[in-house]
Protein backbone atom coordinates (compact mmCIF):
# COMPACT_ATOMS: atom_id res chain seq x y z
CA UNK A 1 0.00 0.00 0.00
CA UNK A 2 1.32 2.99 -0.89
CA UNK A 3 -0.13 5.42 1.74
CA UNK A 4 2.00 3.30 4.70
CA UNK A 5 5.13 3.72 2.97
CA UNK A 6 5.14 7.71 3.05
CA UNK A 7 3.40 8.02 6.44
CA UNK A 8 0.04 7.38 5.80
CA UNK A 9 -1.21 9.16 3.38
CA UNK A 10 -1.50 8.95 -0.85
CA UNK A 11 -0.15 11.61 -3.14
CA UNK A 12 -3.32 13.49 -3.54
CA UNK A 13 -3.93 13.26 0.27
CA UNK A 14 -7.48 11.92 0.23
CA UNK A 15 -6.47 8.13 1.23
CA UNK A 16 -5.98 7.65 4.78
CA UNK A 17 -4.63 4.71 6.18
CA UNK A 18 -6.71 4.60 10.19
CA UNK A 19 -4.73 2.30 11.45
CA UNK A 20 -1.06 3.65 10.79
CA UNK A 21 -2.44 7.24 11.45
CA UNK A 22 -3.63 6.17 14.89
CA UNK A 23 -0.58 4.11 16.07
CA UNK A 24 1.68 6.64 15.29
CA UNK A 25 2.30 9.68 13.46
CA UNK A 26 5.53 10.19 11.40
CA UNK A 27 6.58 14.12 11.16
CA UNK A 28 8.80 15.29 8.44
CA UNK A 29 10.70 18.56 8.96
CA UNK A 30 9.41 21.40 6.36
CA UNK A 31 10.77 25.02 5.43
CA UNK A 32 8.04 27.83 6.15
CA UNK A 33 6.75 27.69 2.99
CA UNK A 34 5.19 24.47 4.02
CA UNK A 35 7.53 21.31 1.47
CA UNK A 36 9.42 18.57 2.33
CA UNK A 37 13.00 18.76 3.05
CA UNK A 38 14.62 15.83 2.48
CA UNK A 39 18.13 14.91 4.22
CA UNK A 40 19.15 13.19 1.44
CA UNK A 41 17.42 13.72 -1.47
CA UNK A 42 18.18 11.80 -4.53
CA UNK A 43 19.57 13.75 -7.49
CA UNK A 44 19.30 12.91 -11.06
CA UNK A 45 21.51 13.95 -13.73
CA UNK A 46 20.42 13.76 -17.67
CA UNK A 47 22.38 15.02 -20.18
CA UNK A 48 20.37 17.51 -22.52
CA UNK A 49 19.35 16.06 -25.45
CA UNK A 50 20.35 19.20 -27.92
CA UNK A 51 23.81 18.74 -26.89
CA UNK A 52 25.94 21.65 -25.37
CA UNK A 53 23.69 24.81 -24.93
CA UNK A 54 25.07 28.36 -25.68
CA UNK A 55 23.67 31.47 -24.96
CA UNK A 56 24.43 34.94 -26.47
CA UNK A 57 24.29 37.91 -24.62
CA UNK A 58 24.71 41.69 -25.65
CA UNK A 59 26.70 44.07 -23.14
CA UNK A 60 27.07 47.55 -23.19
CA UNK A 61 29.70 49.09 -21.32
CA UNK A 62 29.56 52.68 -20.46
CA UNK A 63 31.84 55.05 -18.17
CA UNK A 64 30.24 57.64 -16.09
CA UNK A 65 31.82 60.95 -15.50
CA UNK A 66 32.17 61.79 -11.94
CA UNK A 67 31.15 64.43 -10.61
CA UNK A 68 33.68 67.83 -10.31
CA UNK A 69 35.33 67.96 -7.50
CA UNK A 70 34.00 71.05 -5.66
CA UNK A 71 37.09 73.64 -5.27
CA UNK A 72 38.53 73.19 -2.03
CA UNK A 73 38.30 76.00 0.75
CA UNK A 74 40.69 78.48 1.93
CA UNK A 75 44.00 77.08 3.27
CA UNK A 76 44.16 79.01 6.76
CA UNK A 77 47.63 78.77 8.65
CA UNK A 78 47.91 79.69 12.44
CA UNK A 79 51.01 79.36 13.43
CA UNK A 80 51.04 78.92 17.43
CA UNK A 81 54.13 79.59 19.90
CA UNK A 82 54.07 78.75 23.68
CA UNK A 83 55.27 81.24 26.13
CA UNK A 84 58.82 81.20 26.51
CA UNK A 85 59.97 79.41 29.67
CA UNK A 86 61.84 81.54 32.49
CA UNK A 87 65.56 82.03 31.48
CA UNK A 88 67.62 79.14 33.60
CA UNK A 89 69.41 80.54 36.91
CA UNK A 90 72.85 81.58 35.32
CA UNK A 91 75.95 79.15 34.83
CA UNK A 92 78.49 80.36 37.44
CA UNK A 93 82.29 79.65 36.81
CA UNK A 94 84.83 80.34 39.41
CA UNK A 95 88.36 79.91 38.24
CA UNK A 96 91.05 81.04 40.48
CA UNK A 97 94.22 82.62 39.27
CA UNK A 98 97.17 80.54 39.06
CA UNK A 99 99.98 81.92 41.94
CA UNK A 100 103.04 84.01 41.18
CA UNK A 101 106.05 82.27 39.42
CA UNK A 102 108.78 82.81 42.24
CA UNK A 103 111.40 85.08 41.22
CA UNK A 104 114.32 83.70 39.24
CA UNK A 105 117.32 83.40 41.13
CA UNK A 106 119.89 85.47 42.45
CA UNK A 107 123.41 85.07 40.58
CA UNK A 108 126.25 86.29 41.64
CA UNK A 109 129.25 85.92 39.63
CA UNK A 110 132.96 86.15 40.08
CA UNK A 111 134.99 88.45 37.35
CA UNK A 112 135.68 86.21 34.25
CA UNK A 113 139.31 85.21 33.75
CA UNK A 114 141.70 87.12 31.16
CA UNK A 115 141.29 85.57 27.59
CA UNK A 116 144.29 84.73 25.87
CA UNK A 117 146.41 86.13 23.88
CA UNK A 118 145.24 86.18 19.90
CA UNK A 119 147.39 84.08 17.36
CA UNK A 120 147.84 86.24 14.13
CA UNK A 121 146.54 84.54 10.88
CA UNK A 122 148.52 82.56 8.51
CA UNK A 123 147.60 81.57 4.67
CA UNK A 124 148.04 78.27 3.39
CA UNK A 125 147.80 77.69 0.00
CA UNK A 126 147.09 73.99 -1.15
CA UNK A 127 147.42 72.40 -4.68
CA UNK A 128 144.33 70.22 -5.21
CA UNK A 129 143.98 68.20 -8.79
CA UNK A 130 141.87 69.12 -11.83
CA UNK A 131 138.13 67.86 -11.70
CA UNK A 132 137.93 65.27 -14.49
CA UNK A 133 135.65 66.25 -18.07
CA UNK A 134 131.89 65.03 -17.34
CA UNK A 135 130.88 62.83 -19.53
CA UNK A 136 129.12 63.12 -23.32
CA UNK A 137 125.46 63.94 -23.42
CA UNK A 138 123.38 62.51 -26.06
CA UNK A 139 120.96 63.99 -27.99
CA UNK A 140 118.07 61.91 -30.10
CA UNK A 141 116.53 64.13 -32.87
CA UNK A 142 113.51 62.62 -34.48
CA UNK A 143 112.91 63.23 -37.98
CA UNK A 144 108.82 62.26 -39.27
CA UNK A 145 109.50 59.96 -42.36
CA UNK A 146 109.67 61.14 -45.92
CA UNK A 147 106.21 61.67 -48.35
CA UNK A 148 105.64 58.69 -50.07
CA UNK A 149 107.12 58.77 -53.88
CA UNK A 150 104.88 60.11 -56.51
CA UNK A 151 103.91 57.53 -59.39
Amino acid sequence: DASVVYGGAAYGGSVYDSAVLGASQVQYAADAQGLYQDPNPQIIRRPNPTGVQTYTQNVRVQFLQPPPVPPPGPLIIREVRPPQPPLPPPLRLRQVAPPLPPPPPLVLRERPPVPPPAIASQTVIRRLPGLPVPPRSVIVERVPPPPPRPR
